[in-house]
């Protein structure tokens, strides 16, 4: 209080209801509902507002004359006028969040799949069970799960990467009719992917359920949303009813989320040593030739004595290159795969006995957000591939990665065709997400994607600068 007696009497206003901090004898910093920070450049009269840690851009808070009214009271330093408008907003904000927060339904399909029909299946659903619904547009190919507490559902969608598509049964739940387009996977395809199969009462698979928050993601591999018939509005009737149902035991909901998140642990474990064991077993093939040429240039020596000196120089440079043993292997081997976690972009690895996996963070290319990806290194093909986890774009994962895995990275690809083939997955890793975050000449635009916001590309500037 001392140090901030310049302030005046209205630190001691503000003091009453919120908590303050003073640095460097000019620089207020007052604590918010909810942890959100209102920072006061008392010199230079700039302020700024952090929510959720997320900083607020000015142009966002106010503008015209309420932002001149502003910048006028923290000139004249009445600084409790300055927090008290600060405030009304944040808690206008915040009501304003939870109102869209409480919308019972909310549709995202594309313009031309037709939902009317829909929405009061989904509501009469949103009412059963007592969640938020979000019904999420389907696009015949893999979707990552959706975070948070509302009941996501996905039509034509599942969490199986690269699965096919065809027509399907015509009928679920004993409602015939039309063939419809469908997601074709397998029950052990969704189990390994961390979902639970779902399937009518005649035994026939419609999709899965997943998510952490109590396996609140409903993917629904059959394509009810194109031109509309009665029939789909039975089956999806019949699909809710048989979801609900299935949240309804909330005993064996939690087993299955408490197995699913063991096994993902396990995974996890597992693929750690998969990927020492897969590194081993390769580099080993290649001792093993190494050993075998020098078993025949010793040969070679005993019936060739005119080249003898040369042979043993080309023996000692063979052995000089011999990994030490398994030991040495595995602990480079170790070192990579740690290395690859801890990349700023990646957010999950994984490792089977045909492929390297990661997870990433978002690309934001020219201003553009165009999305999650999975980027796949096939090992025994020496190809790799692009999966964009937000969905595609005119059937494009990537300005240079169409719907075909066809990828246009120019001579790049090549060369990480050649660090694949010379058991360099971290560098071709690497080297891919370099090329995800390039731009030259594309499939499609780069702006028919998205616009990132101003506090995306912060972000983005954010993670480079801590990566480097």
């Amino acid at each position: 209080l001392l140090q901030a007696e310049q302030f005046g009497a209205d630190f001691e206003k503000i003091l009453r209801d919120a908590p303050i901090s003073v640095f460097l004898g000019y620089i207020l910093e007052i604590s918010l509902e909810g942890g959100d920070i209102l920072t006061i450049d008392t010199k230079t009269g700039l302020y700024k507002l952090v929510i959720s840690g997320e900083e607020i851009p000015f142009h966002e808070i106010c503008s015209g004359a309420a932002k001149a009214g502003l910048a006028q009271l923290i000139g004249e330093q009445k600084y409790a006028m300055v927090y008290q408008m600060i405030k009304r907003w944040v808690t206008a904000r915040r009501k304003k969040e939870e109102e869209s927060e409480m919308a019972v339904v909310s549709i995202e399909l594309h313009q031309d799949q037709d939902n009317k029909w829909a929405r009061p299946l989904l509501e009469a659903f949103a009412k059963k069970i007592g969640k938020r619904v979000v019904l999420h547009s389907g696009h015949g190919s893999c979707h990552a799960p959706a975070d948070g507490n509302a009941i996501h559902i996905f039509p034509y969608s599942t969490i199986v990467v690269d699965a096919e598509t065809d027509y399907g049964r015509a009928d679920l739940f004993g409602v015939g009719g039309r063939r419809r387009s469908a997601i074709l996977v397998k029950e052990e395809e969704i189990l390994k992917a961390g979902g639970v199969p779902l399937k009518d009462n005649h035994g026939e698979l419609y999709g899965e359920a997943c998510g952490a928050g109590g396996l609140n993601n409903l993917f629904i591999h059959c394509n009810l949303f194109y031109e509309y018939t009665s029939e789909d509005k039975s089956i999806l009737s019949k699909i809710l009813d048989h979801y609900a149902a299935f949240l309804s035991d909330t005993k064996k909901v939690k087993e299955i989320v408490a197995a699913s998140r063991a096994r993902e642990t396990k995974i996890a474990a597992e693929s750690k040593g998969k990927y020492i064991k897969l590194c081993t077993e390769r580099l080993r093939e290649e001792s093993d030739e190494r050993e075998e040429e020098i078993s025949r240039k010793e040969n070679d020596v005993q019936t060739l004595s005119q080249t003898i000196t040369g042979l043993y120089r080309l023996i000692a440079s063979l052995k000089a290159k011999r990994l030490d043993d398994a030991a040495s292997i595995a602990a480079s081997a170790e070192r990579e795969f740690k290395m690859l976690k801890e990349q700023a972009f990646v957010t999950k690895v994984g490792v089977s006995d045909e492929s390297v996996w990661v997870e990433t963070t978002e690309v934001i290319l020219k201003d553009r957000r165009i999305g999650r990806f999975r980027i796949v290194l096939n090992l025994n093909r020496k190809i790799f591939a692009c999966v964009n986890l937000d969905g595609t774009v005119e059937g494009h994962h990537h300005p240079h990665v169409n719907n075909s895995d066809d990828v246009c990275f120019g001579s790049a690809g090549d060369e990480i065709d050649k660090m694949i083939s010379n058991y360099q997955y971290f560098m071709a890793i690497c080297r891919i997400w370099s090329r995800l975050n390039s731009y030259g000449e594309p499939f499609v635009p780069v702006d028919h994607w998205p616009k990132a916001t101003k506090a995306s590309l912060a972000k983005k500037k954010d993670k480079l600068r801590r990566a480097s």
